[in-house]
C-alpha cells in the first residue's frame, strides 16, 4: 500500500523483535477505517477480546515511538 504508521507501544510492552513483529496467538494487528473504529472496538468487547488503539495509518514512515523510525520504501526492500 505504500503507507506508513504512527504507533505508540503500551507501557511494559517488550521492544525486542518479538515484541514488535511476533504474530503469537494473542495478538492481532489491525487496520480500521477511522469511521467505523467505535464499532470495530465494540464488537470486540462484546466478543470478550482486548482492543487497543496503537495510532494511526498515514504518511510514508513507520514510526513506533522511540524505537524504530523507517520510510516505507527501505521496509519494501
Amino acid at each position: 500500500s505504500g503507507l506508513g504508521a504512527t504507533l505508540r507501544l503500551p507501557a511494559g510492552h517488550a521492544v525486542d523483535a518479538a515484541g514488535l513483529f511476533g504474530e503469537a496467538p494473542s495478538r492481532v494487528l489491525v487496520s480500521v477505517n477511522p469511521y467505523t473504529d467505535t464499532l470495530f472496538e465494540q464488537a470486540a468487547r462484546e466478543h470478550g477480546v482486548t482492543a487497543r488503539r496503537l495510532g494511526v495509518v498515514s504518511g510514508a514512515r513507520l514510526t513506533v515511538e522511540a524505537v524504530v523510525d523507517l520510510d516505507v520504501p527501505t521496509l519494501q526492500r
